[in-house]
């Protein structure tokens, strides 16, 4: 895979992600699960420790201490 389509990747990965985020600081969790498993499950194979990091959203809320809340605010502010 070429630099630019890996770049693509990534950046389809993080988008996905920011969006179930999304869902869980709204504390919508039917509509994280269905999302997740639509859109985050494919990427499984390259990305686990991160969905497994995004799935304590689900359970914990901004309590878990995810990193992924904090990174979450900086995406929002860089794609806004």
């Amino acid at each position: 895979m070429d630099a630019v389509a890996e770049m693509q990747n990534n950046l389809e990965f993080t988008l996905r992600m920011q969006e179930f985020i999304e869902l869980c600081r709204q504390r919508k969790v039917t509509e994280a699960i269905i999302y997740s498993r639509k859109n985050l499950a494919p990427w499984a194979t390259t990305h686990l420790t991160e969905l497994q990091q995004a799935m304590t959203l689900l359970a914990f809320g901004e309590k878990s201490g995810v990193a992924l809340y904090r990174v979450s605010s900086f995406y929002r502010t860089v794609l806004s």
